[in-house]
């Protein structure tokens, strides 16, 4: 069973018929060697320069997944309130950290998992508040820019069949929430000289 309740992995190591694991890759990947050696074939490529198509792919995800506004911001202020809006994330550089787990394969395709560690820069916009009488009253906006370390997951799938390096056919981040903390950001005051 795939499950990650504490509860049902105690009770699968007293079953003699039970076995639990967190994820998916973890549960199918020891049925089916071929289809791990041509994923870590995949990974090894890419990890010796050999598979400049799939780092493209990699590195133009992450922007994407990074480019969602959606993404939470916090940051600390000295009694002022804010509404942040992430403006994009410029990725720096990327190295593997994890897998490649096994997803799926067929005749034609493999789905894998890996795990990224990246450095993103993120720009962020800063409205700033502060609440006067009974009314709150606008100070304006900052610019704010943070360097972030980030681990990722992402699903990665590719031809099958490696002729000089892989044909990648997708790269999606699938982590689903990140947060970015700015740390300490106030208002930018203009003064007149």
């Amino acid at each position: 069973m795939v499950s990650t309740d504490v509860g049902w992995h105690d009770f699968a190591t007293q079953s003699t018929r039970l076995v639990c694991v967190e994820d998916i890759p973890e549960a199918v990947g020891p049925f089916n060697r071929q289809v791990r050696f041509i994923a870590e074939r995949i990974v090894a490529m890419l990890i010796e320069k050999k598979a400049p198509d799939l780092d493209h792919e990699i590195a133009s995800a992450v922007e994407r997944f990074f480019d969602d506004s959606s993404i939470d911001i916090e940051a600390s202020t000295y009694n002022y309130d804010y509404e942040a809006e992430l403006k994009g994330g410029a990725l720096q550089y990327w190295t593997l950290s994890a897998g490649p787990k096994v997803l799926k394969s067929d005749d034609t395709n493999i789905t894998f998992v890996v795990e990224l560690e990246c450095k993103v820069s993120f720009d962020a916009e800063f409205t700033w508040f502060v609440h006067v009488g009974n009314e709150w009253q606008s100070l304006g906006s900052t610019d704010a820019t943070k360097e972030d370390d980030q681990i990722l997951q992402m699903t990665i799938t590719c031809a099958s069949t490696i002729r000089d390096q892989p044909e990648v056919v997708e790269a999606e981040v699938t982590t689903r929430r990140v947060r970015i903390d700015f740390g300490y950001v106030e208002p930018g005051w203009d003064y007149e000289e």
